[in-house]
């Protein structure tokens, strides 16, 4: 499993998260799922407990499944607190949205995309109030829904970078 990261680390820093994050509702998947091996990662850490083949083997399990939760690669780096690990996964999450599309323009045509569909299942919606107030007879109703549907359609939003810009610009950013 984890190859650099020393054992005598592994057990720090799953202490670490069983001392200091397990009332955490970000790790309580994490604490349920490993409620043997962060116990025993402190118990080993605070000489309580005799490390053995076994114990051994959980902690290295234990210390995996905390990389793998938290999105990381363990076998490339040797890991020396649980600051660090924060620190790499903070780093890894501030990446750009934008790096995940091979083009710029895919990511703006899924907001087009996006803002089309949701047109589309406006209009969906007042087709069937429309629908509905026919059937019942409600004019007023009727009247009140297709005029609706006639503001929402020229609805047409510009999700280039230069209509965001000029938007920031008009509204002082």
């Amino acid at each position: 499993m984890t190859n650099k990261t020393p054992f005598t680390a592994k057990c720090e820093i799953l202490a670490s998260v069983w001392l200091d994050h397990r009332n955490d509702v970000e790790f309580d998947e994490f604490i349920e799922y490993n409620d043997l091996g962060l116990p025993l990662a402190y118990s080993i850490h605070a000489d309580l407990v005799e490390l053995n083949a076994e114990t051994e083997k959980i902690i290295d399990e234990t210390f995996h499944l905390l990389l793998e939760a938290l999105g990381l690669e363990d076998e490339d780096v040797a890991w020396k607190s649980l600051e660090q690990i924060f620190k790499a996964q903070k780093e890894l999450l501030e990446g750009s949205p934008e790096e995940d599309y091979e083009e710029a323009g895919e990511y703006v045509d899924g907001f087009v995309d996006g803002a089309n569909k949701e047109r589309e299942r406006i209009r969906e919606i007042f087709a069937m109030h429309m629908r509905w107030a026919e059937e019942k007879n409600r004019a007023s109703e009727y009247m009140f829904w297709k005029k609706a549907s006639e503001i929402i359609e020229p609805l047409d939003i510009d999700f280039s970078q230069e209509a965001y810009d000029e938007q920031n610009r008009k509204d002082g950013f």
